[in-house]
């Protein structure tokens, strides 16, 4: 809801408040996020509209900094889709064809092979990402990958080339993991993509 929110209708919710619930969903009982979840989107419905030079895709490396996220959107630039390991990827598995716990945390495994670590699942990655960017109208990606993930590097020199191929201007930086030490470097390329992308 959340997410298809910010596709269908007026952006209300950045980049950085998405990737706050999504490190929050990941550090508390579900009963209770869901609380927290539906206060949230009663409280963001009641919005002004932000102020949206550009509407970014983001993927790449796990990345649950939220402050980076923060401060790369004050450019403005908000990303409005993401395929982070606890972000957008979620989305990909769908339902378990069969109840029971066991069986369901299987096939939640089995069938979101989403990581660059499958390598022959590289074609659904591609059209995962393609459909995040299509359903979100985002006019361009940012693909991160933190120093030595070797498999999100290659990945992203792949995807990268590929969504060019189809129109889509994109910026892939290499980060360390704790990437407000060089926040410098990054705000500057990202305010040169946004040049680029005439914003």
């Amino acid at each position: 809801q959340v997410y298809e929110g910010r596709w269908k209708g007026e952006l209300k919710v950045s980049g950085s408040e998405i990737v706050s619930l999504l490190v929050l969903k990941e550090s508390l009982p579900s009963r209770e996020f869901l609380k927290i979840l539906d206060d949230f989107i009663e409280e963001a419905d009641k919005r002004e509209p932000l102020d949206c030079k550009a509407r970014l895709f983001m993927g790449g490396s796990a990345t649950d900094e939220i402050e980076l996220i923060a401060e790369l959107e004050s450019l403005g630039g908000i990303m409005v889709a993401d395929s982070f390991c606890i972000g957008g990827r979620i989305f990909r598995e769908g339902e378990a064809p069969q109840d029971g716990p066991l069986y369901r945390l299987a096939y939640k495994y089995l069938r979101n092979l989403m990581c660059p670590r499958m390598f022959d699942k590289y074609p659904q990655r591609k059209e995962f990402i393609l459909g995040m960017i299509e359903r979100s109208r985002a006019e361009g990606a940012i693909l991160f990958h933190n120093k030595f993930c070797d498999l999100h590097g290659i990945d992203n020199v792949k995807i990268r080339m590929d969504l060019e191929k189809e129109g889509i201007p994109v910026l892939h930086l290499e980060k360390e993991y704790g990437a407000k030490a060089d926040i410098g470097r990054l705000k500057t390329r990202v305010q040169a993509f946004l040049e680029r992308l005439g914003k």
